[in-house]
């Protein structure tokens, strides 16, 4: 149950968003660019950082979720558990690491970020955009982990198994209107 008094028994992330109609359509539609749209990453990649910043802030919820969409997604299961535990041993692509250590940092202790940590994705390979795309990825997984664990949404397993198999399948497609008893 919610810590918010007006949603009584279960409640998931998207009850909490359309509670405000107004601020979530435009919420709905950036969180949909950002996984989806254009980037330096893939989707599979976007939500392994989306689960490794979820993980590194013990948001069951978000990590539950997006860590179950990643691996239908194509990423070894573990793997961001290993990430979680240390970026720089774990078995991930040495090409991403400083992507990884960059959106660690970026969480864990933000006003700590310098230029050498951009740098080193530059090194890497990564340009601007991808600098920009981590970023973003990294800002919105910590958006819904505070609004998760701030109002006390809970899930079971199965039920973030379900909410990741409707992101691997379907992306971030908007929620379905309720019918119209009208139409």
């Amino acid at each position: 149950m919610s810590f918010l008094t007006s949603f009584p028994g279960e409640t998931n992330l998207i009850d909490v968003l359309m509670a405000d109609g107004a601020r979530a359509a435009p919420l709905l539609g950036y969180i949909r660019e950002v996984m989806r749209g254009p980037s330096a990453f893939s989707p599979a990649k976007r939500e392994m950082i989306f689960a490794f910043v979820s993980g590194l802030n013990a948001c069951s919820y978000c990590y539950g979720q997006h860590s179950h969409a990643e691996r239908l997604l194509g990423i070894d299961e573990g793997l961001v558990d290993a990430l979680v535990h240390d970026v720089q041993t774990a078995p991930v692509d040495d090409k991403f690491k400083p992507v990884l250590a960059y959106v660690g940092k970026l969480t864990c202790a933000p006003s700590t970020v310098i230029a050498s940590d951009v740098a080193a994705m530059a090194a890497a390979g990564w340009d601007d955009r991808a600098v920009l795309d981590a970023s973003a990825v990294c800002g919105l997984a910590n958006l819904m982990n505070r609004v998760v664990d701030g109002t006390d949404v809970e899930m079971d397993q199965a039920g973030l198994q379900r909410v990741g198999v409707m992101i691997a399948e379907n992306g971030y497609a908007p929620p379905a209107a309720p019918p119209n008893p009208d139409a």
